[in-house]
């Protein structure tokens, strides 16, 4: 299966996804942030084409070896629309999340770590943007959830999806 954990910056995406890669056997996460750093100097904007196409090459990759993918990286409409129709072929369930806590969560600093002024203008842009409604998965208010039972009631949506 292949799982896409959507949201804005600080929702939590990565921290989700890392619950669910230990939690479900045999899985991947692919973070697509890791994948920018091959071509740094470019623009973000324009080396998201890129970095989607090496998503799925991956992703196709991890399938074609018996794994499952976890996936936490902002969706536009237009990136699922992307990602759908290159995935259509495989032969697994993919599913759709988007996190979506309140800005009041979003702007928080977790543990040790402050938010620099250039992730909160991107946090306010992505939220003024309505990055997190979409028409597409399920949403999902984690603003008072932990990561644990943000990642359970996942694994339990997917498992009423697939019964």
């Amino acid at each position: 299966m292949i799982i896409f954990i959507n949201g804005n910056m600080n929702s939590g995406k990565t921290t989700v996804s890392k619950v669910l890669e230990k939690k479900i056997p045999n899985t991947a996460r692919l973070e697509v942030d890791a994948l920018r750093h091959f071509i740094s100097w470019m623009p973000v904007h324009d080396s998201v084409r890129y970095n989607l196409e090496n998503t799925v090459s991956l992703i196709r990759n991890f399938v074609k070896n018996g794994f499952n993918v976890v996936v936490p990286y902002p969706l536009s409409p237009e990136s699922y629309k992307y990602l759908n129709k290159e995935l259509s072929d495989i032969e697994t369930e993919v599913f759709y999340f988007t996190l979506n806590p309140s800005i009041k969560h979003l702007l928080l600093n977790r543990g040790t770590r402050e938010l620099p002024k250039e992730d909160i203008e991107q946090i306010n842009f992505l939220h003024a943007v309505k990055i997190a409604e979409v028409n597409f998965g399920i949403t999902l208010d984690n603003s008072e959830q932990t990561p644990e039972e943000t990642a359970n009631i996942i694994i339990q949506s997917i498992k009423e999806r697939t019964q």
